[in-house]
């Protein structure tokens, strides 16, 4: 058969000589490889050394001056075990070696030839080799030594090879997977030579459904009568056991069922050392040569080899169904139909269920169930679908959707949070909008695990927690449209919008959204304080280039709340905005005093501070320390003019306070022209009232002095 339509393809991966290694040290004794991470090899000329080869990079081995008898890489680690005659094992660990048992009988004067514990290390198995018997002494005896950890018992056996297996088989009755043994033997009795492969349970439990004792006949041709069994892996990816002999013989047979599945001499050369290579179902091989030699499924043959050659549909589909294999597509649908024709749904649900490639998986396969009329008293169908799909593993994002559909009708959303939480269901984004109708914190559970990115920040947004918006998309990197959530945030919390534009406008590297746009957003929405708590706080920090925006709150204020515009502008926390149009539009609201400030021009100076009944009069009398003499004496007059008697005070209060700046003379002159002589009274009396006192009081001096 062409390798290329082979069910198991071989390719050399390294040559031991090819990175140093002389052929001498290519040897049982010598080379050990106890996982498909690494070889070690132990030298002892030209001087003693021990070279770790890393199969992630085999053409750069790690050559180290170490003397030993034995050396062994820890499959799961970086340790290395020694063993010298005189010193026993050593390694880095901090534990030490731990005598597990006792050999038995059968392996007195054996050479061991492999040593295996389960997955649980629970059970443990030795193997060993010793001379024919007499009768046939080219074919080499195996022993086989099983100990149970937790019986402290063991078991002698005949086998040349064995290996474990964790094994779910969906034994009605039984969820747990079996841990089971392997072993083949080629033994000489009474003539004949008997080969055989066989497929145990360990450990069943009394009472409950167990795994059916297997058993087969490995077929060796003619000119290999004495050949043996020298390693055993088994696939946990496929259940495949493959059996290898020292002349390069391969078997390979179903775990579940042990039928021979393919037959092959894979090296001319002898092979002594083999490793399981999990990661791809498959295993390496070492032979005398120094090749190493990976063995892998041939995944797109495998199965039509098995159901076209063999002729085993049966086991065709289910080598497809485990190993998620192509090739079974028309069979496994085929039978689907059977079963579903003759009403057997629960049958048709694990076909389907366990289908390859999850063929069956689909929305057809879905409506099928739901077509069943559902008889009283009974599980509809499509539960019973649902069920077996939760036992085998996870649902896909289609059934996902309808499951959770039909428990959201039914209102048991703990169902929902029970699958989501044991990883059941495939997360998606039509899955959170489905149980955002019942749930939201579920449904943000379901966007986020889906990555539905956008829904996520939505979510975030909704339950104002904006600080997690920036820092969810920063985590997956991703640039919301802040424009759309402030809108969206707008339309039913405004505070909202408030505290998450100001988070914006604090992001690292500015605002993803531009300070005018947002206050637009407020604005179309007449939302004034909004917009104004949101200027006040960006605008602190008095920049030239927000003069537009320091103008816009300030008009947008004058305009609806002039008193929020005043106390602004009190504040004095601007200074780039439009000085002009403030002016005006301060005139407008009536706040004349903030006009007067803004104001440059005299006429419009004086066209504002003839309002003095809206002004606060001190305002007015402080305001006129800032004009100059001219205009002050000008506009002191106007007041004068439009109303004497009301603004009286408020001049008779400027003069006073400025006249070393207006002078006296002006002051006295501008009452005069008015004839205001009560004006010239208070002004001039507070004015002359101490230097007229002494006048009178010198004057009287004078007068008194002739009487004496």
């Amino acid at each position: 058969m062409a390798a290329a339509n082979a069910p198991i393809t071989m390719k050399e991966v390294l040559t031991l000589p090819a990175i140093g290694i002389g052929p001498q040290f290519i040897t049982f004794t010598n080379v050990t490889m106890e996982s498909d991470k690494y070889i070690c090899v132990r030298e002892t000329a030209p001087q003693n050394s021990v070279v770790i080869i890393d199969m992630n990079m085999p053409m750069q081995p790690l050559r180290r001056p170490i003397t030993a008898d034995s050396a062994l890489m820890n499959p799961n680690s970086r340790i290395l075990a020694l063993k010298d005659v005189g010193h026993g094992y050593a390694d880095i660990s901090d534990s030490e070696p731990m005598k597990m048992f006792e050999r038995t009988a059968n392996l007195q004067s054996n050479q061991i030839i492999n040593y295996k514990c389960d997955p649980s290390e629970k059970w443990l198995v030795l193997i060993g080799i010793a001379p024919g018997s007499p009768e046939r002494q080219q074919l080499v005896k195996g022993n086989m030594q099983l100990f149970s950890v937790d019986q402290q018992r063991s078991q002698a056996l005949e086998a040349h090879a064995a290996s474990f297996a964790q094994f779910k088989a969906w034994v009605p009755g039984n969820e747990n997977p079996s841990t089971l043994i392997s072993f083949a033997t080629k033994s000489f009795n009474a003539g004949q030579i008997t080969s055989k492969l066989h497929v145990i349970e360990l450990g069943a439990q009394p009472g409950k459904p167990s795994f059916t004792k297997k058993q087969a006949d490995l077929f060796f041709p003619p000119d290999f009568a004495d050949d043996f069994p020298v390693a055993m892996q088994i696939s946990h990816k496929y259940s495949l056991i493959y059996a290898i002999t020292k002349l390069g013989l391969l078997f390979v047979y179903d775990l579940e069922t042990a039928t021979a599945v393919y037959r092959n001499r894979i090296s001319p050369d002898p092979i002594f050392l083999t490793a399981e290579a999990s990661t791809v179902g498959g295993f390496y091989a070492i032979n005398r040569r120094g090749q190493v030699l990976l063995a892998t499924v041939n995944e797109a043959m495998i199965v039509p080899f098995v159901s076209g050659q063999l002729n085993n549909l049966e086991l065709a589909v289910n080598l497809a169904k485990r190993g998620n294999l192509p090739g079974a597509e028309n069979l496994v649908v085929q039978r689907f139909q059977e079963l579903f024709a003759q009403t057997k749904y629960k049958e048709a649900a694990e076909l389907a269920a366990e289908s390859p490639q999850g063929i069956l998986r689909t929305p057809d396969t879905v409506a099928k169930f739901q077509s069943v009329p559902v008889q009283p008293g009974q599980t509809p169908p499509l539960l019973q679908y649902f069920g077996t799909l939760l036992t085998r593993g996870k649902l896909n994002a289609f059934e996902s959707l309808e499951l959770s559909r039909l428990v959201v009708n039914q209102n048991k959303k703990n169902l929902l949070e029970n699958w989501l939480a044991e990883d059941k269901l495939e997360c998606t984004e039509e899955l959170g909008d489905l149980v955002k109708t019942v749930d939201n914190d579920l449904a943000l559970k379901i966007y986020i695990k889906a990555r539905a990115t956008p829904k996520v920040v939505a979510a975030f947004a909704e339950r104002r927690e904006f600080d997690k918006i920036l820092i969810y998309s920063k985590q997956v990197g991703y640039a919301p449209d802040y424009l759309f959530l402030l809108q969206t945030i707008l339309r039913t919390d405004p505070q909202g919008a408030v505290n998450f534009a100001l988070m914006m406008s604090q992001m690292e590297g500015g605002c993803p959204v531009d300070y005018n746009t947002i206050t637009d957003l407020f604005l179309q929405r007449n939302l004034i304080r909004e917009a104004t708590a949101f200027l006040l706080d960006v605008l602190k920090p008095n920049l030239a280039e927000h003069g537009y925006l320091q103008t816009k709150v300030l008009e947008i204020n004058l305009v609806t709340f002039p008193n929020v515009a005043d106390a602004i502008l009190a504040n004095g926390m601007f200074g780039h905005y439009d000085r002009p149009r403030i002016g005006q539009l301060c005139e407008k609201a009536g706040l004349y005093i903030r006009a007067l400030q803004h104001y440059t021009d005299l006429p419009d100076i004086k066209r504002v501070i003839v309002n003095t009944h809206a002004i606060e009069p001190q305002a007015l009398v402080e305001f006129f320390g800032t004009l100059s003499r001219e205009w002050a004496l000008e506009c002191m007059k106007d007041l004068l003019l439009v109303n004497l008697r009301g603004n009286l005070q408020i001049i008779v209060q400027t003069a006073k306070e400025y006249c070393e700046q207006l002078g006296v003379d002006a002051c006295v002159k501008l009452f005069e022209q008015f004839k205001s002589y009560e004006g010239l009274y208070f002004f001039l009396g507070s004015y002359l009232s101490s230097r007229i006192l002494i006048y009178i009081l010198s004057t009287s001096r004078q007068l008194l002095e002739p009487d004496k």
